[in-house]
């Protein structure tokens, strides 16, 4: 605050409303009995948090470019998860340039945003982990070779893109790792045009042999930086990888939420058993690496002969089943009591709020918001009733 002056206002936006509150931010908190602005805190942080990220990830990519060097990458090259960031990359890019051109900037913004924090942070960048790692054999540092070299390349092609997309809305930040890359690495493995001239056989038969990724000199900076052109993404694009790698995903959110609901620790080493048909088992036997990397479990089987073990943890996937036995990972009895009295507990829960809905003086006398609380309360300990009634059957299977 200048010179120990008041705290800055949040205006109420309708101009029928007079209404102005202070808010909370990095440097200040509220007068005591002021009401914050609580959306305007929510997005200040919620900027702030977003950008955070971003600068951890993109610090944590240029701390593993170490002996990067500029090289063509071509299809074969290309690892399942590149595939599939390369093509979600170039769905966002389009949608981009879409709401640029609609003049819908909160859409924009959103895209981008979601696609950073949870696609290219939360799943992308660990999933190649692996692949950057750096071992001492004994003999001096080792890496992975030419796996390491295509996944740095396909990492700074993502992040270079990553930047140029946010410029315009986080421009400090994007300029300040630009011109870290350009320190590391001038030169870049880019996407580039498409094949011109010729016949539509010649051009798709150039395009064949056109790397995915070539060597490109990147601007001086990011404000002048050219801005991502769709028709060098569109080649990546793949609807049937992306509805696969979604499976993917699920799958090891379904394995996380088995650990999280039997208080079953990260290190623990987990079997993973999916009964699905043919293609969806092969695709997941593609993929039997990332599961333990992400989840720590093994694809111990999957096809359509997979048959559930007894004293196991299930869930559904739409076209899957999975399956992982808890024999010897956890107390089977002493778990078995306890979610046995957690649902005797929330069915007394459930029937408190039914005989009070049905409280005609109740409903009738008391505040519609209080009303409203306590079905939307009752509704939810529905859910979790059934969702404990679940793991009471799957720990009583034999």
């Amino acid at each position: 605050i200048p010179a120990g002056g008041a705290k800055p206002r949040l205006k109420c936006p309708n101009p029928k409303c007079t209404k102005a509150s202070q808010f909370t931010s990095a440097w200040f908190d509220p007068d005591p009995g002021e009401k914050g602005a609580r959306i305007g805190s929510e997005r200040f942080e919620y900027g702030r948090n977003f950008c955070n990220k971003f600068w951890n990830a993109a610090r944590f990519a240029i701390m593993n470019l170490e002996g990067y060097t500029p090289a063509p990458v071509t299809a074969d090259q290309l690892r399942m998860e590149d595939r599939w960031i390369l093509s979600r990359l170039a769905r966002v890019s389009a949608e981009m340039d879409q709401y640029l051109g609609r003049y819908q900037f909160d859409a924009a913004t959103r895209t981008v945003r979601e696609f950073a924090w949870n696609e290219f942070c939360d799943w992308y960048l660990e999933m190649i982990k692996p692949r950057l790692r750096r071992e001492d054999s004994g003999f001096g540092i080792q890496d992975s070779g030419e796996e390491r070299a295509v996944a740095q390349r396909v990492l700074l092609a993502v992040l270079d893109t990553l930047v140029r997309l946010l410029q315009p809305f986080t421009p400090f930040i994007c300029e300040e790792l630009w011109q870290r890359l350009n320190e590391i690495a001038p030169e870049r493995s880019l996407p580039q045009a498409p094949p011109s001239g010729g016949s539509p056989g010649q051009k798709l038969m150039a395009a064949m042999r056109q790397p995915e990724l070539s060597p490109t000199t990147a601007e001086r900076a990011a404000i002048v930086a050219s801005w991502p052109k769709r028709e060098y993404f569109e080649r990546f694009r793949d609807d049937a990888l992306e509805a696969r790698f979604n499976r993917l995903q699920d799958t090891i959110v379904a394995v996380r939420n088995v650990r999280a609901v039997y208080n079953i620790p990260p290190a623990t080493p987990l079997q993973l058993m999916v009964r699905a048909p043919a293609e969806v088992a092969g695709d997941l036997q593609n993929v039997a690496a990332q599961f333990d990397n992400l989840a720590k479990a093994v694809l111990a089987a999957a096809g359509a002969e997979v048959v559930r073990p007894p004293a196991s943890a299930s869930f559904s996937l739409g076209d899957a089943d999975g399956y992982i036995p808890l024999e010897g990972i956890i107390d089977r009895k002493a778990e078995l009591e306890r979610q046995t009295k957690a649902a005797e507990q929330l069915r007394k829960h459930i029937a408190g709020n039914e005989a009070k809905l049905k409280n005609e003086a109740f409903v009738g006398k008391a505040p519609p918001d209080v009303v409203a609380g306590v079905r939307d309360q009752l509704e939810s300990l529905k859910k979790q009733l059934a969702s404990t009634e679940e793991i009471v059957r799957d720990l009583s299977s034999t």
